[in-house]
């Protein structure tokens, strides 16, 4: 039979040979293993990027007296943290006022929730301000195709059941996921922020402004997200973006230098992750039985897979099968039937919906659904949020506000609550990681900003998009170093520090 032709089209992938061999993967013919031919196309054609690095304050190591989130009890008598975000909502407004569609991405779904609310509150303020002073003329032209978009919302935060911001993430339910993208791609939602749920495989033409707050993390995630604005030919992506404190800033201002020269992270083939083996053995015999050599060539036909070893497959399936390598697993049941006479594997009774409902790398976290009383889904929180939540309260989902009308073992059911007060939820995860060559990139950035002249250090700043706050606020970051330490770590300098604690041992 003539193999499936493949198509792969990125602008944030390099190697192009690895991404090649991954796209089309071996053609394997017993014990002999070839890579398919695939032809690569460099379109050699980068977009043009309108990019800046912004600071809202003239010190980030200076922020006034206003603080993050006060402390209660016995921790308000200690330090109380300052906070950029009062400096920065007014900034993030005013960009989001003064486009038709802003994209906001942010690096955690807490976040999300947090900024999109917030902004609402300080829009509705401003509005509330100008009527009463008589000086506004009515909502402002994204404010009323807001309206127009809205009125058919289910709940909210706000009294007239309208938001100028949304949030979006993976815990929000996907119909009203799909349902504030359709907003943004009409240009009827003034402001979106998003995880990175919104990062990739989404068409957005009326996103004329992308905002990241804080570093995207990679060059790869920077593009990717920045490139959301402007999605046409011959447009420029226009995007901001907000580091939160000096050690962020550092990593943006690298971030943004390899952006523009479009120094991608390298991309690296997974080897043989056996636990997605596993689950592809159980998804690929689920509906059809299939012999051992089928399934071992099937699994080395891919590029993850191309090295596999035959004692490496042959345990993985002995694993799903029920041949456990210790007595502590003698507990599981097993997933498929591994008939040894024949070499034939097939499925067991609920082997489909096992593959159906099972599959994927990201581990379970204890999720509970959020529905409404009539069964639709809203989204889902953490198992930890519902253990503190009581029948009554009221939360934000989705820059919209819930009321908790029943708690189950499995389910939250809940209402609209229209301009009611809802706190904050929240949801644990894995924190962000750095890429090792974004690493090496930000140590040797700091060594070459430490050797440069300050005129030198100040034009590569310029160049890389950073504004005079920002520029100003990276490098007094490093004159503090000096200071304090008379040395700065850089990718050929470790620098280990001592200290006293607070009863005076050394650390």
């Amino acid at each position: 039979h003539r193999a499936p032709q493949r198509i792969g089209l990125s602008a944030t992938q390099r190697p192009l040979e690895t991404v090649a061999e991954f796209l089309g993967g071996r053609d394997v013919r017993g014990s002999v293993s070839t890579a398919r031919p695939v032809r690569i196309v460099d379109a050699g054609i980068t977009k043009e990027l309108d990019l800046e690095v912004r600071v809202p304050v003239e010190d980030m190591a200076s922020l006034g007296t206003i603080i993050e989130e006060p402390h209660a009890g016995a921790a308000a008598a200690g330090p109380q943290r300052r906070s950029i975000w009062p400096s920065m909502h007014p900034a993030l407004l005013e960009l989001v006022e003064t486009h038709r569609s802003t994209l906001i991405f942010v690096n955690a779904r807490r976040m999300s929730e947090r900024l999109a609310s917030r902004l609402n509150e300080l829009h509705d303020e401003a509005q509330a301000a100008e009527g009463d002073d008589g000086s506004g003329d009515g909502p402002s032209p994204a404010r009323s195709e807001v309206v127009a978009a809205g009125a058919e919302s289910i709940g909210t935060s706000n009294p007239d059941g309208i938001e100028l911001v949304k949030a979006h993430h993976g815990s929000l339910s996907r119909e009203r996921r799909l349902l504030i993208e359709d907003e943004l791609k009409r240009g009827t939602l003034a402001g979106l922020v998003a995880t990175s749920s919104l990062e990739l495989g989404i068409d957005m033409g009326a996103v004329d402004l992308v905002i990241q707050v804080a570093s995207p993390g990679s060059v790869a995630a920077g593009l990717q997200r920045i490139g959301r604005a402007g999605h046409q030919v011959g447009v420029p992506s226009r995007g901001r973006i907000f580091p939160r404190h000096r050690a962020d800033l550092l990593e943006t201002a690298v971030v943004a230098e390899r952006m523009h020269s479009g120094e991608i992270e390298h991309t690296k083939i997974v080897r043989n992750p056996l636990d997605v083996l596993a689950q592809q053995l159980v998804a690929t015999v689920a509906l059809d039985d299939a012999t051992v050599e089928e399934l071992y060539a099937m699994a080395r036909g891919s590029a993850n897979f191309a090295q596999l070893s035959d004692a490496q497959f042959r345990n993985t399936l002995d694993l799903v099968s029920g041949r456990y390598p210790a007595e502590e697993f003698g507990g599981l049941s097993p997933r498929v039937v591994w008939d040894r006479t024949e070499d034939v594997v097939r499925a067991r009774r609920g082997t489909q919906r096992i593959a159906v409902t099972s599959g994927g790398t990201i581990p379970d976290r204890g999720l509970y659904a959020v529905q409404l009383p009539d069964g639709t889904r809203v989204g889902e929180l953490d198992e930890e949020m519902v253990y503190e939540s009581r029948v009554g309260e009221t939360f934000l989902l989705g820059a919209t506000t819930w009321r908790i009308e029943d708690i189950t073992f499995q389910k939250v059911v809940v209402t609209p609550a229209p301009g009611v007060p809802g706190k904050m939820p929240f949801w644990h995860g894995d924190g962000p990681g750095r890429p090792v060559e974004l690493g090496r990139a930000v140590g040797a950035f700091v060594r070459e900003l430490r050797s440069s002249t300050e005129a030198e250090a100040a034009a590569r700043l310029k160049a890389a998009g950073l504004d005079p706050w920002a520029a100003d606020n990276l490098l007094g970051y490093l004159r503090d170093q000096v200071e304090a330490t008379e040395v700065v770590p850089d990718d050929h300098t470790i620098v280990v520090e001592r200290f006293r604690d607070e009863i005076g041992d050394w650390r």
